[in-house]
């Protein structure tokens, strides 16, 4: 009995531990970005040793997957059945920017050799089902979350790295030039400069939407028969 209270003790110890690890982390990369994350600024954060840190996360690698995990596991995973499939993917969508855009160091590992975040696949998994059931091919779906997901990453970096500085140097040099030359670019200076902000990003992922809505209308209409989906048929039957 006693030996199993202290088996207790000792995993509540390890999760609390490693919850201030992963919290340390996110820290450390919200503040000076993904590249200063490393295990030994970590364990010199939290105040232990290297080896004591390696007891908690098997890496760096570990690490990103823990803080990503932690972070993209807010994301609402369930559809909802009172909105329409643009509405809920609008949603999702946005919901992923707020989460990156406060984090940009989780959206920069995806530049990494790393690769894609696993911790990503179950709102992958819950995108495709949406597209899969509103009518969209496997190929055409996958196509969708790929600009989707693309969208939002690559938004979230870009706006990430402009700063008040970079968008006054923008404008600046945006507005000098030949007006003969360049006369809608120039005259768009001040807009053009100030282009990343949350309407914006809004505004382009209504268009992303909409050209998915715009291309699903082109899909022959998928038919249900007694409460099974089939794939359409030429001339538009259901296979009795």
């Amino acid at each position: 009995m006693q030996k199993q209270g202290k088996k207790r003790r000792r995993h509540e110890l390890r999760a609390t531990s490693l919850d201030a690890a992963i919290e340390a982390a996110i820290a450390i990369m919200d503040r000076d970005g993904l590249e200063a994350l490393t295990i030994r600024n970590l364990a010199e954060d939290l105040g232990i040793g290297t080896m004591t840190l390696y007891s908690y996360v098997g890496g760096k690698d570990d690490l990103l997957d823990q803080i990503a995990l932690r972070l993209l596991g807010k994301i609402p995973s369930e559809i909802p059945t009172n909105s329409s499939w643009s509405a809920h993917l609008i949603a999702i969508m946005t919901r992923l920017y707020h989460v990156l855009r406060q984090h940009p160091g989780v959206a920069a590992t995806s530049l990494t050799p790393r690769g894609p975040i696993a911790a990503l696949d179950p709102l992958r998994e819950l995108i495709l089902r949406i597209l899969h059931d509103v009518g969209f091919p496997p190929r055409d779906a996958v196509n969708a979350l790929t600009a989707l997901v693309t969208y939002v990453t690559g938004y979230s970096i870009v706006e990430h790295a402009r700063t008040d500085v970079h968008m006054e140097k923008e404008r600046s040099r945006l507005a000098a030039l030949p007006k003969a030359e360049f006369p809608h670019l120039s005259a768009a200076a001040n807009l053009y400069a100030a282009q990343f902000s949350r309407r914006t990003f809004e505004a382009g992922l209504k268009s992303v939407i909409d050209g998915l809505a715009t291309e699903l209308s082109q899909f022959p209409v998928c038919r249900t028969v007694g409460g099974k989906k089939y794939p359409p048929r030429a001339g538009g039957r259901p296979p009795k």
